[in-house]
């Protein structure tokens, strides 16, 4: 229920926050597709997800489980307002979305120098650079016949573009393909693993984990420890716990730590994420594990202490997101925390960042960060609000865009471009919630072009003292 409702407050926010109608431009290819999307109407928190995920519930009448719609109707100018005129569309029968098939469509007429949908454009000629910046350094380009899309024979190509089989400076691939073994050791036997369709890292899909064997006496893959094995607890987790023993899980995912004893000293919380993920919840692509990331800048093969952190993805780049909506996840402290009145609180982690500054060389106005992490702070299910966060490195805390609305929304926190391997100090001071039970929240938001690393975190701390 918590994160239900902290993914609607997030997109509530962000289409209270609009700046208007900037939006980041993105290559397309796709003039003639038959593309299939969730319901626009951002106010539910939907994102682009599989027909599959549906199946389970769909046919109950209720939008659970990421649904669209459920056994209901929609006004299809809501759907639409520039493709239909009127009429209603039932939810189709697999609940992922509207039957338009009911809906009145505006006529659209190539030739009439109107650009009405499906039209991409209609008996006009564009600056080839304003077409795709990414592919044309420069030309002009007349519309097609059928309106689908431009004619860009007579664009000059910039050379430098993903998808033209040549790496530049900008791209971390480019048609190759890479060893997934290479990309991880610690975690793929084999596989290969070829350049994503973004040019931002390599598509781990197809490649082969490590097949761990609990038990056998060996620590490996994704193994903590081996069973029947005991481990000091204040070695598990020097600020949790002040002494005593604990044995390793049957499952080798981490310690059973009910023998060790508790450390009141006045940390109210810390996780190395040496132990497992007992103390979290983590929503879609967040996980935890040995993070391993290497392209061009983009490098990161350690945590900042012990082996494990809390990334968005340990082997990189972060989900995108379907155009026009965020892509949001988040990383949830799992008991509330209570937060102490008369002492100062403070919440403390070490964290390697590295999101996206998009560049155009048509509009410098598209010339921002982009994708990035707050912390949301909770009561329940009522958001208390944001932590204001500082940090050694100046440069990684800011103002970063995100989709929202009609065009981009402004958030302002985690973003930018860490030194390799490096993990730098972030703390928000917390006692403004004092004599609160708070739920903590690590969200991570990103748009539909240009996927990075994102972040990775370790020895998350808060203290009262």
């Amino acid at each position: 229920m918590i994160r239900s409702l902290m993914v609607v407050a997030t997109v509530l926010i962000l289409c209270v926050a609009c700046e208007g109608n900037s939006v980041k431009k993105e290559k397309d290819d796709d003039t003639a597709g038959t593309d299939t999307t969730v319901d626009a109407d951002t106010s539910t928190g939907d994102t682009a997800i599989t027909d599959a995920d549906f199946a389970a519930t769909c046919g109950n009448g209720t939008k659970d489980g990421g649904e669209p719609c459920d056994g209901d109707t929609k006004n299809c100018v809501l759907i639409d307002p520039v493709k239909f005129t009127g009429g209603k569309a039932k939810c189709n029968e697999t609940c992922t979305g509207y039957d338009t098939v009911t809906c009145d469509e505006n006529p659209a007429i190539c030739g009439n120098g109107i650009v009405e949908s499906p039209e991409k454009c209609d008996g006009t000629i564009d600056n080839c650079i304003d077409i795709d910046p990414l592919i044309f350094a420069a030309g002009k380009a007349r519309c097609k016949t059928d309106c689908s899309g431009w004619d860009t024979e007579t664009c000059e190509s910039s050379g430098d573009y993903c998808g033209d089989g040549a790496k530049s400076e900008t791209e971390l691939c480019d048609g190759d393909s890479k060893s997934c073994v290479e990309i991880n050791p610690s975690l793929y036997e084999s596989g290969t693993a070829p350049c994503n369709e973004w040019c931002s890292g390599y598509d781990t899909t197809d490649c082969v984990v490590i097949q761990s064997v609990c038990g056998d006496g060996t620590v490996e893959g994704i193994e903590i420890c081996e069973k029947d094995t005991l481990a000091n607890c204040v070695d598990i987790d020097p600020f949790s716990y002040s002494g005593g023993k604990a044995y390793c899980l049957d499952d080798c995912s981490g310690y059973d730590t009910v023998t060790c004893e508790e450390n009141t000293s006045g940390t109210l919380f810390y996780d190395s994420f040496e132990n497992g993920g007992a103390k979290w919840l983590l929503e879609k692509d967040w996980e935890i594990g040995q993070p391993s990331y290497s392209n061009a800048e983009e490098i990161i093969t350690g945590a900042y202490g012990g082996l494990n952190v809390l990334a968005t993805n340990l082997t990189g780049p972060y989900t995108l997101a379907t155009q026009g909506l965020p892509y949001s996840q988040a990383a949830i402290i799992a008991e509330p925390i209570a937060i102490p009145t008369g002492k100062a609180t403070t919440l403390m982690f070490r964290a390697y960042v590295y999101t996206e500054y998009y560049t155009s060389t048509s509009d410098p106005t598209q010339n921002k960060w982009y994708d990035g992490m707050i912390i949301e702070l909770y009561d329940g299910s009522t958001k208390l609000g944001e932590a204001s966060l500082e940090t050694s490195t100046l440069s990684l805390l800011g103002d970063f865009s995100i989709p929202g609305g009609s065009g981009y929304v402004v958030m302002s926190g985690v973003r930018g471009h860490a030194t390799a391997d490096t993990y730098a100090l972030f703390s928000a001071d917390l006692s403004s919630y004092a004599g609160q039970s708070v739920t903590v929240s690590f969200l991570f938001v990103s748009d539909y072009m240009g996927s990075n690393y994102g972040v990775a975190l370790d020895d998350i701390t808060i203290t009262a003292q």
